[in-house]
């Protein structure tokens, strides 16, 4: 079997994004019952950011593509798993679809907060 002998650049990429991935299962672990949705929020946008910045200078296609990812591996280490036929990143919603979808875990969690 033949093997890609792949340059620096994919190298450097590759362990830029073993350096995110760590970053973000790091941010998704250290959350606790006390936080709100909005702090998940903020920590899954900062775990995306980890992502954007380890790509460096990236198209904004590719820009979407590991925005998802990132969000995908955030969820997978702090709520769970996606189902991939029901579910849809962040980077792919309009801003209407956004602010409707944040809001409606916004609500639901100060609801939760409020019984307890």
């Amino acid at each position: 079997m033949e093997t890609k002998n792949f340059n620096a650049d994919v190298r450097n990429g590759a362990l830029a994004c073993i350096d995110a991935m760590k970053i973000i299962e790091q941010i998704a672990g250290s959350g606790n019952s006390d936080w709100s949705i909005d702090d998940c929020f903020k920590n899954q946008n900062i775990a995306v950011n980890a992502a954007l910045l380890a790509a460096g200078d990236v198209p904004k296609r590719l820009q979407g593509l590991i925005s998802a990812m990132a969000e995908y591996i955030y969820m997978c280490n702090s709520a769970g798993t996606p189902n991939l036929e029901l579910w849809k990143p962040e980077a792919a919603m309009t801003d209407d679809e956004l602010r409707a979808y944040r809001l409606t875990y916004i609500e639901s969690d100060a609801e939760i907060r409020a019984v307890s």
